[in-house]
Formats: C-alpha cells, sequence, structure tokens
C-alpha cells in the first residue's frame, strides 16, 4: 500500500489482514517502522498473533509477521 504519511495505512492494514483471516508477512522499509507497525498490529491483535522476524528467526510461529526489507535480504 502506498500512501502519504498520515493517511491510515497501518490501520488499513490491520483492517485488511482481520477481513482477510490469513497468515500476514509485512515487510517495512526500517527498523523503525518495523517496531511502529509491531506495536500498532499488538494493539489490534494481541501479542500472541505478531511477531518480528530477525536474521536468526528459523521457525515462523505466529500468523502475523513483521520483518524489514534489510533481514530479509540477510536472510
Amino acid at each position: 500500500v502506498v500512501l502519504p504519511t498520515g493517511t491510515g495505512k497501518t490501520v488499513t492494514a490491520a483492517k485488511m489482514i482481520w477481513t482477510l483471516g490469513v497468515p500476514t508477512l509485512i515487510i517495512t522499509p526500517s527498523k523503525s517502522i518495523t517496531a511502529m507497525m509491531k506495536d500498532t498490529m499488538t494493539e489490534y491483535f494481541g501479542s500472541g498473533s505478531v511477531d518480528v522476524l530477525t536474521t536468526k528467526t528459523t521457525k515462523i510461529k505466529k500468523p502475523i509477521n513483521i520483518i524489514n526489507i534489510q533481514a530479509l535480504i540477510n536472510l
């Protein structure tokens, strides 16, 4: 989703995830956006549903996973 800052991309993503009810991978451009996305998704879905993946991740354990592009490239 490409929208200007402050137009509700994160809320739109949360609503789409909720509506579709499917496992989701969110790719972010930076660590700060990853942290912000984790906080917001945790508010909507609870901490038991959200995980941040890193280069050390070996298993996907939760339905909503967030990773920044640099970590994804280095997997």
